[in-house]
């Protein structure tokens, strides 16, 4: 009997007026600003987190190898497969994250009176965005399983050779990510 309650709504709705065709969506976390903002502020946990992890495999990678690890071992693939494995789920969540954003902005567009424009789809809503481009570059930074290297250059005219290991100079750049952390903290 309740499911016919709210069918009947939901077809007056439509009906109402055919100039403003609003198609009702199923999930009602989508209309509600309260709850949208209560994903978002999971979403943005999320991928700080993940950001915050991703980075401290990538350490973990670069102090096994500079306390002595044999950087083609065993211990040090498996740390940067979870590397891999977590900046992969960093830049899913990040891509959730821009398609929540996209939602409530959307919703507060048309609670500001605006017209509520119909979309093909919202998932590919995140590329339309050109900080969501920036930030999965800031976030996919990380150590390749199974290959390592040296960087090296002289310094004061060859005199001084100066090398490091590719996963601490990528542990540097994945640092970047702990921006993420900014969204949480204000």
């Amino acid at each position: 009997e309740a499911s016919k309650g709210a069918g009947a709504s939901v077809a007056r709705v439509m009906s109402a007026n055919d100039d403003d065709y609003v198609r009702v969506h199923k999930w009602p976390w989508w209309r509600s600003r309260g709850e949208l903002d209560k994903r978002l502020w999971r979403a943005r946990l999320l991928v700080a987190f993940l950001a915050v992890l991703g980075f401290s495999l990538s350490v973990a990678t670069s102090e096994s190898i500079i306390a002595g690890r044999d950087p083609r071992g065993e211990h040090v693939y498996w740390l940067k497969v979870g590397e891999s494995l977590v900046t992969v789920l960093t830049a899913c969540s990040l891509y959730g994250l821009y398609y929540l954003e996209h939602a409530f902005h959307r919703l507060e567009r048309h609670l500001r009176g605006q017209p509520w424009r119909r979309e093909a789809t919202y998932l590919f809503a995140p590329p339309r965005y050109w900080m969501f481009w920036l930030e999965l570059l800031l976030c996919l930074p990380h150590s390749i399983p199974g290959h390592t290297c040296e960087v090296g250059w002289s310094h004061k005219g060859g005199l001084v050779f100066i090398a490091h290991r590719c996963e601490t100079i990528v542990s540097l750049v994945s640092s970047v990510r702990l921006y993420t952390l900014w969204r949480v903290v204000r």
